[in-house]
């Protein structure tokens, strides 16, 4: 950017930004940031095969302060956001990992990970039970490999000179014979990217390359024209995802900055942050691209996916075994869309959304910090074809960080068991004397915020890949909506709550716990009364023996491998925030007549006449609290099955006559935000 700059001249804003200086001038900086134009669409007026003018468009690059606590108020929102503008999908916060670590042991059938955000000069605030989206990027590989099959790279993976029309055209390739054969075929043109990648990188442009205009056509600002399909006149709407310039910040560790580039939109930057690439082409697309084969076989192989007799044949081979692009013109040689064509087919990326595991009471105050949990996705499509494939986001997540390994379950364990019994014979003192007259289940909780503990998870020194680099990632706060507003903890403590959550189901109410120990703190030790323990009648004593119930399922795989936050969950149960914690592992070996159960509906009914009891107290004393049903996982088959274990309970248990009383009764629950489901 600065060689091309430097052939064109700095604008003036740029000198602007370099003139400012000293910690002083931080909202100067900051307002110089806010004013940069963020043009529309930027590249609508730029020819991208005249490198001069590309070089003119290419935005400026300004530097502002990385440390948040260098600036203040607005200034500090505007270095965050991206010029001040509100954080949202289309202005995400860049925030920087802080935390990652992995949840599950190496053995585990499927690695989950944790990692926290630092919110730090975001503006953002969150509640217990928020979700944050990302907005991840394509692969980097895959998105090479589809350029060049597009004719936007060379052998090299640098620059392809305009064809002439009278070069000769390169020999097809043969067809594949089959599915698996052309998604091989698809895997290998993506390796073979990854290599001429590196070899790039060994080998960069000169910058007498460079000023000649020697840049890839995938590196050239898009036009209008290269909207309008190739061998007609017909104008193509301009997707409206396309339509902003790219913004990105990368970290500059060693000189404690962060800088800014906003640039004109490139194909390349199209297919890396804009398009799904990945996402299965429907019948529409498939109808389209058949336009473009030369071969009679691909145009009929094209035509018999997308045809209303072959729909089972549609399903079994894009949408079973999750086509890309990429791979169905590997299975169509002869096909050859135009750019124009390809940037209409392919629908926006959409964010991946990910809850909250953290309370911004627990993250620092004033939520500086977030934690999500996430499973790294990855899985075979069905035989016969049994193709890999792997999550965009989970993976681009996992391939990007230097994870803190699991400590041993056994070691974890005995230091949680430990946290409030080790301190001696002063320390027991204490204890009797800071919880006289408070229930007993709040003994260790009381003594372990006196200790000015802080529960959190351990930092891990390295998360960016590279010894001091941090990864950058764009999230911003899930829209609120009337679901999402109803997944918070209810507001009076006298109510129970019953949390339902398997696998990384389990992460939001994480979060729900954190935020009940501190509001079980300040009752206990400031708000609720001095926390000295007066005795029985002490105002403290009397609030926290009204404090309703908390339970919760969680299953998983196995014990030893898969116990997702178990040493938090564990000490958030031996201090009474968790009045109960009810476990199951499905792959776990048992024997005998009275094996446990094995998924938490099998648990729940096993807990039938109590979960009942705990269920209708309201219904039964109106002016008694509600409890509150929360249930977080996997729509497919998880949600049914809880959702059918307590309509039989409240029927089997709860005195109602008939399912369809049971249900109904459930919805009325639903509607009133006593039973609440974030499923996906």
């Amino acid at each position: 950017v600065e060689t091309k700059l430097a052939k064109v001249g700095k604008p003036a804003v740029e000198a602007e930004a370099e003139a400012v200086d000293g910690a002083e001038a931080a909202a100067e900086r900051a307002r110089i940031v806010a004013s940069l134009p963020r043009l529309a669409a930027p590249f609508l007026a730029v020819d991208w095969r005249d490198a001069a003018a590309v070089a003119a468009a290419v935005s400026v690059r300004v530097e502002v302060p990385a440390d948040a606590a260098a600036v203040s108020g607005a200034a500090a929102a505007a270095v965050g956001a991206g010029g001040g503008a509100a954080i949202s999908a289309a202005n995400p916060f860049w925030a920087p990992v802080v935390v990652a670590k992995e949840l599950t042991a190496p053995s585990a059938v499927k690695r989950t990970l944790y990692v926290e955000f630092d919110l730090s000069g975001s503006g953002l605030s969150y509640e217990p039970g928020a979700a944050f989206g990302v907005r991840c990027r394509n692969d980097t590989a895959e998105v090479d490999a589809l350029l060049d099959r597009l004719g936007l790279l060379d052998a090299e993976g640098k620059a392809r000179a305009p064809l002439s029309p009278d070069a000769a055209p390169t020999p097809p390739l043969a067809a594949p014979t089959t599915v698996a054969e052309g998604v091989a075929r698809a895997a290998q043109a993506i390796a073979a990217a990854a290599v001429l990648r590196e070899r790039a990188r060994a080998k960069p442009l000169t910058p007498a390359a460079a000023a000649a205009g020697a840049f890839a056509l995938a590196d050239r600002a898009m036009t209008a024209s290269a909207f309008v399909a190739a061998g007609n006149t017909r104008k193509v709407a301009v997707p409206a995802h396309l339509l902003d310039p790219v913004v990105r910040w990368e970290a500059e560790v060693e000189v404690g900055r962060r800088s800014r580039f906003e640039q004109p939109l490139t194909p390349r930057l199209a297919f890396t942050w804009r398009c799904d690439v990945r996402t299965p082409l429907k019948k529409a697309a498939l109808r389209v691209l058949s336009e473009y084969a030369s071969d009679p076989s691909d145009r009929d192989l094209l035509h018999r996916l997308c045809a209303k007799a072959t729909a089972a044949w549609y399903d079994e081979v894009v949408r079973g075994q999750w086509l890309s692009l990429l791979e169905v013109l590997a299975l169509c040689p002869s096909c050859h869309p135009p750019l124009a064509r390809v940037l209409e087919l392919l629908p926006p990326l959409q964010p991946r959304f990910l809850s909250a595991a953290t309370s911004a009471r627990t993250s620092g105050g004033a939520a500086a910090r977030v934690g999500v949990a996430f499973s790294v996705h990855a899985w075979e499509t069905p035989a016969p074809h049994a193709c890999a494939r792997r999550g965009l986001m989970t993976n681009w997540l996992a391939d990007s960080l230097v994870a803190t390994p699991r400590a041993d379950e056994e070691e974890v364990g005995e230091k949680a068991a430990s946290v409030a019994g080790a301190a001696g014979d002063a320390a027991a003192t204490a204890t009797a004397t800071a919880t006289a007259g408070l229930p007993s289940r709040f003994a260790k909780l009381v003594l372990g915020s006196r200790e000015g503990e802080r529960f959190a998870e351990p930092r891990a020194g390295n998360v960016g890949g590279a010894p001091g680099a941090a990864l950058l990632v764009p999230i911003f706060a899930r829209p609120e909506s009337a679901l999402s507003s109803a997944f918070r903890l209810p507001a009076d403590l006298r109510c129970p709550i019953i949390m339902i959550g398997p696998g990384t189901g389990v992460a939001p109410f994480v979060g729900f716990l954190q935020e009940r120990r501190a509001q079980l703190s300040a009752l206990l030790l400031g708000g609720g009364g001095d926390g000295d323990g007066d005795g029985d009648g002490s105002p403290a004593a009397a609030a926290a023996a009204d404090i309703g119930a908390s339970w919760l399922f969680f299953g998983n795989r196995h014990r030893s491998r898969d116990f997702l936050f178990g040493p938090q969950l564990r000490r958030f149960e031996a201090e009474g925030v968790l009045d109960e914690l009810h476990l199951c592992f499905s792959r776990d070996e048992y024997t005998g007549a009275d094996a446990p159960a094995r998924y938490v509906h099998e648990l729940m009914r096993a807990q039938g006449a109590r979960l009942a009891k705990l269920l209708l107290a309201h219904e039964r004393d109106a002016d008694g609290p509600a409890a509150h049903v929360f249930v977080c996982g996997d729509a497919a088959n998880m949600v049914q099955d809880v959702n059918k274990a307590l309509v039989d309970i409240l029927v089997t248990h709860g005195g109602h006559g008939s399912s369809a009383e049971a249900e109904s009764l459930l919805q009325k629950w639903g509607a009133c935000g006593r039973y609440v489901r974030d499923v996906w």
